[in-house]
């Protein structure tokens, strides 16, 4: 946990731009404290590939395979590193093993999304830097989220799991809302 703001934001996901299509260097404990390299086997690949399996037809129908992808490849990451214990947002789990913040959240998904492009998955899509928002009137934390932009359009788009607990989908909502606060109906976070 952050023991300053200072501290907090200072703390930005590393995320290489050309991932390694065969593995990936996932983060967690807290700020990517534990790193694990993953091999992504035929058989996970050929599951992840499959969401992708027919190009989508527009931008909103790529989005939704983004996050269904994202939930398998989490619970499938979740299985070989404990991370599958992890709770929406950082404090129910604070400090339990496995348990992951939002720069570990950021991290990971923006890994996964390098992926898929590298794969030529994401014909709509293109990757970017993970963003932070600053506190606001009901938060008192900054949040940080991956963030993809859609090609013809220019907009952007958070790609936050933080909110659930590992292996849903995560949220993904323009990042002019994401910024001013948007969080989900139901989460407390």
């Amino acid at each position: 946990m952050f023991t300053s703001i200072t501290q907090a934001l200072s703390a930005q996901p590393v995320v290489p731009h050309n991932p390694p299509p065969d593995s990936l260097d996932i983060c967690f404990q807290h700020s990517c404290a534990r790193h694990a390299k993953i091999t992504l086997g035929p058989v996970i690949r050929a599951k992840l590939a499959s969401t992708f399996a027919a190009p989508a037809l527009d931008a909103e129908v790529e989005r939704a395979a983004i996050a269904r992808t994202i939930a398998v490849l989490e619970q499938y990451v979740g299985r070989l590193t404990g991370t599958d214990r992890d709770l929406g947002g950082t404090f129910p789990g604070a400090f339990q093993p496995g348990q992951m913040d939002c720069i570990d959240e950021a991290s990971n998904t923006t890994h996964y999304l390098r992926l898929f492009e590298q794969l030529g998955w994401l014909h709509w899509h293109e990757v970017l830097e993970p963003a932070t928002r600053l506190p606001i009137p009901r938060s008192w934390w900054p949040h940080t989220t991956a963030v993809i932009r859609e090609r013809d359009t220019h907009s952007e788009f958070a790609v936050d799991s933080w909110f659930d607990a590992n292996g849903h989908p995560p949220h993904i909502v323009d990042l002019k809302r994401w910024r001013h606060g948007w969080k989900p109906q139901e989460s407390s976070q």
